[in-house]
């Protein structure tokens, strides 16, 4: 549901009387289509939405916290070099229309101060951003349309021009009448809140569909290589069959010359004593057709080795790899989308974005739940952060639970040494459960031990370890408990 003309009233009152006077101290571009202004004003700093991702345009105030990309786009470079600094002198909507313009004070590039305007259009389903001079001169916008002979062309250099045929004003706004019965004070908290959810879970969908492609991509890849050197395998363990032939053609060499091309002598490796015939190559002596084979069987020797090397570590990222989609599949947030890929990043699996290492924002830390007898227990999110939280941020006597041969996440309780009561054990197993690849079962199988006894291989990927002195306990996953017990 689009933001309304009657709404927008609502929320460009407020935003007038909150940021009126203002002075814009940031710009941000989180996306292609989103734009976050910074505006310091009555004391304290608020950030301005402008934008909207799947569910229509929007402007209003946010808490939200979004991407702040340390390389951004062209258009967030032009609206930082005019209007940080800038003062917010007027906010104001078209009559009958769902534009917003802000009238701004700025600097200017030597200071001589300038006029300018930031013109919202709230059309179709993402806003637009149009930045102008104080004649009304189009410097560049979000969203380019039109050619240069059309008389209302969104395009550098042409003048702004408004809407000739105001939409007609509609008589009711189901957006307001939700506002007004949801017990809210802020027009934009109910439009941030009311978009906010699907804006995340869209953005989230976008980011974690461009991850899950490319790692089942690499995953079926990396399988379909260990497939073939599998084959390779079984074909390098003939190996014997190439020795036994020049161990033959050594024994019978008294007998051949050069130009045979097939030599039928006693098979003393066979069973029942049986004749081998063995090609030779007709250009080579008894002697060259013997080492022929004496060195096919030493690089199909070295083959074997080579070749179960490679097919171990091929299982190795392909079990690595079905670990990173498995939390792709549970990641709820873009924070935790963005983790994974900068996990991904750091693992070398997928190149970064190149130039600078992109801002990922505050890491969020393991997930915190307080058993019913009051025992912290901690669930990692992601492999870089299972290893964190096991490795690193628990005592060595602390408990540490993962579900049997299945990915998922790492869980550590807190005990201080002690021994974790029943109910928190439990709990914790319930927890390990619900954020593996067992989620959907009745019951999974889950491992605990103490800290001290799980260890990481040398040059193992993120999340993997290895653990002694454990013990198993049977859990049902319990989306309900995990809701109940978290530290919110």
């Amino acid at each position: 549901m689009a933001v309304d003309v009657i709404f927008l009233s609502e929320l460009v009152r407020e935003l007038a009387g909150v940021l009126d006077g203002g002075k814009i101290e940031k710009v941000n571009q989180p996306s292609r289509s989103e734009l976050i202004l910074t505006v310091k004003a009555g004391g304290e700093r608020r950030d301005l939405y402008i934008g909207g991702i799947g569910s229509g345009g929007r402007i209003c105030l946010t808490e939200r916290e979004y991407d702040r990309p340390s390389e951004p786009p062209m258009f967030c470079m032009l609206l930082r070099k005019h209007l940080v600094g800038a003062r917010i002198t007027s906010i104001t909507q078209t009559e009958g229309e769902r534009i917003v313009e802000l009238s701004l004070d700025a600097p200017g590039m030597f200071g001589e101060g300038e006029k300018r305007g930031l013109i919202i259009e709230l059309f179709g389903r993402n806003a637009n951003a149009i930045l102008t001079d104080g004649d009304g001169i189009i410097t560049d916008c979000l969203y380019r349309s039109g050619g240069a002979m059309e008389d209302r062309a969104i395009l550098p250099g042409m003048k702004y021009r408004y809407p000739d045929n105001p939409h007609p004003i509609p008589q009711t706004s189901k957006l307001l009448d939700d506002f007004l019965k949801s017990g809210l004070n802020s027009p934009s908290a109910f439009i941030d809140g009311y978009y906010g959810e699907k804006a995340e879970e869209e953005r989230r969908r976008r980011r974690t569909g461009d991850l899950v492609k490319r790692v089942r991509t690499l995953r079926d890849r990396t399988e379909r290589r260990v497939e073939a050197q599998r084959e390779e395998l079984l074909e390098a363990g003939k190996r014997d069959y190439y020795r036994e032939c020049g161990d033959i053609i050594t024994t019978n060499i008294h007998a051949m010359k050069k130009g045979d091309r097939v030599l039928k002598a006693f098979d003393y490796y066979s069973e029942n004593g049986s004749e081998r015939e063995i090609s030779l190559d007709p250009l080579k002596t008894p002697q060259e057709n013997a080492a022929w084979y004496y060195k096919s069987y030493t690089k199909l020797k070295n083959a074997v080795t080579h070749l179960t090397r490679e097919i171990e570590k091929g299982e190795r990222e392909v079990f690595y790899l079905d670990s990173v989609l498995d939390e792709l599949s549970r990641a709820s947030t873009l924070r935790e989308a963005m983790a994974i890929r900068e996990e991904l990043e750091a693992a070398g699996v997928i190149r970064s974005g190149g130039g600078k290492k992109k801002e990922l924002g505050r890491r969020e830390g393991p997930m915190r739940f307080i058993s019913s007898t009051g025992t912290l227990i901690r669930v990692g999110r992601n492999n870089l952060e299972n290893d964190r939280l096991t490795l690193k941020d628990s005592a060595a006597t602390d408990v540490w639970l993962h579900a049997q041969k299945i990915h998922g996440s790492h869980a550590v309780i807190s005990c201080a040494g002690s021994q974790p009561d029943e109910v928190t054990l439990s709990e914790a197993a319930s927890l390990a459960a619900w954020f593996s690849q067992g989620r959907d079962s009745g019951k999974v199988p889950v491992d605990y031990a103490l800290v001290k006894h799980v260890k990481k291989p040398s040059g193992a990927r993120p999340g993997m370890v290895i653990y002694t002195n454990y013990r198993t306990v049977i859990a049902r996953p319990d989306g309900e408990l995990c809701e109940r017990l978290r530290q919110k």
